[in-house]
């Protein structure tokens, strides 16, 4: 949690990038950063707020590889596939808000126990 208050260093969503297959661009949308302050901070340190955007968009990237028992590209179709328990958004397009995020997460726990409507 400390280093959440202090701020993750831009070195960590460069990590979760390459490890969930995805562009810097993707987490950025993902996590609802606006793009210059994204990018300023992918080079130093985010801020705490920032920082706890890219802790949310981490928890639903693991939980949806899970789902997908390791899968990353299964979870990543997944994510950007239009999705009619969210209104037939995309999931990785409501990740942006603490909502839209809690929503996803139900979801995959509502996937996992069998429950798909």
């Amino acid at each position: 949690m400390d280093k959440i208050n202090q701020g993750l260093e831009g070195e960590v969503a460069k990590r979760i990038s390459a490890w969930a297959q995805i562009t810097p661009a993707e987490l950025r949308k993902m996590s609802g950063i606006p793009n210059t302050a994204f990018n300023r901070s992918i080079r130093d340190r985010f801020t705490a707020d920032q920082s706890e955007r890219i802790v949310r968009v981490i928890r639903v990237l693991t939980h949806a590889v899970k789902l997908f028992e390791g899968d990353k590209d299964a979870a990543q179709h997944w994510l950007n596939e239009n999705n009619r328990a969210l209104s037939w958004q995309k999931p990785a397009d409501v990740l942006a808000s603490e909502t839209g995020a809690l929503e996803v997460m139900r979801l995959i726990t509502r996937i996992e126990h069998g429950v798909y409507s």
